[in-house]
């Protein structure tokens, strides 16, 4: 039996938006920590939709809001350390 090793077609959009919203997260950094200090963020199509102290609550929610297309959505901690807290 052969292994189908094929990715669907949407995977590489997913990457290349995740990518988008990732850099987008990157550059603005350093105004999202005015806002955001100490919380994860949630990016798409290069905007914040959402954000929590909490990881595994806003992975929770970005999962059931977006079934078709959580997978591109950057989610970064914000702290001025630039460190996972």
């Amino acid at each position: 039996m052969a292994l189908n090793n094929k990715l669907p077609k949407y995977s590489s959009i997913l990457n290349n938006e995740y990518n988008l919203n990732l850099n987008w997260l990157n550059l603005n950094y350093e105004d999202l920590l005015l806002d955001y200090k100490n919380k994860y963020v949630a990016v798409k199509d290069e905007s914040v939709i959402d954000s929590d102290f909490v990881f595994l609550n806003l992975l929770k929610r970005i999962e059931f809001n977006y079934k078709s297309s959580w997978k591109s959505i950057a989610i970064l901690p914000i702290n001025k350390e630039r460190k996972i807290f």
